[in-house]
């Protein structure tokens, strides 16, 4: 977190960011096929 928030003048900006940890490996697939069932292929 401290290389994260560490940006120079930008620094202000990054401290207001929220990071999330994601713990599982698979935590892509469900967004990934609830954008591909929204996607309307032409």
């Amino acid at each position: 977190m401290e290389a994260f928030r560490r940006k120079g003048r930008m620094s202000g900006l990054m401290e207001g960011i929220p990071v999330h940890v994601i713990m599982n490996p698979k935590a892509a697939l469900p967004g990934a096929a609830c954008h591909g069932m929204a996607v309307n292929y032409v």
